[in-house]
């Protein structure tokens, strides 16, 4: 045997455990409406293809930075003015009213630690106006549905069904993923 043959086939022997495992699906949309899941399960199974629906949900965590609510208005508006000009930090602090409190908003951090960051310095700016930060987390849920199709056992199959799919409009920007298989 050639050793061109050898050194092929060994390659192959090499490759192939990495995608025994693999199965590829084509994501052709994600919906959160129930007539968008019909309506483009329809559309995939009208090109001879099978459909499958997976339902995601992701969770965000993000933190609300604010003032102890005070009765100080003219205060909390100095700070708001003080902390706006500061060149250390990137906020847009506003003041926010409650009955006959005011509170001051400095928005909102994706990050604890950066979340707590500011609370320290907003509460190191903060003494000179009788103000004291906390921040508060705040959990967003989401929840979507992705649009399948597929299985397909082979990476050639899933891009020749994608060719396929993304001749629909509503299914230009579709993708294929790969799984492992269960």
């Amino acid at each position: 045997m050639p050793k061109f043959v050898v050194c092929i086939l060994g390659i192959l022997l090499f490759i192939t455990p990495a995608y025994a495992n693999q199965v590829w699906y084509v994501q052709a949309a994600a919906c959160l409406k129930e007539k968008c899941i019909n309506t483009y399960r329809h559309y995939i199974e009208a090109l001879g293809l099978d459909s499958q629906v997976q339902h995601n949900q992701s969770i965000k965590n993000t933190f609300d930075i604010i003032s102890h609510p005070t009765r100080d208005r003219s205060q909390a508006i100095a700070f708001v003015k003080k902390i706006n000009a500061d060149q250390r930090v990137r906020v847009k602090a506003k003041l926010e009213e409650i009955a006959d409190l005011v509170y001051v908003d400095l928005g909102h951090q994706s990050n604890e630690k950066q979340a707590a960051w500011l609370v320290n310095f907003a509460n190191f700016i903060g003494q000179d106006y009788q103000l004291e930060f906390s921040f508060k987390l705040k959990v967003e849920r989401k929840f979507s549905v992705k649009i399948l199709s597929g299985p397909f056992l082979t990476q050639e199959s899933a891009y020749e069904a994608l060719l396929k799919i993304r001749e629909i409009k509503d299914f230009s920007t579709a993708f294929v993923v790969s799984k492992e298989a269960e």
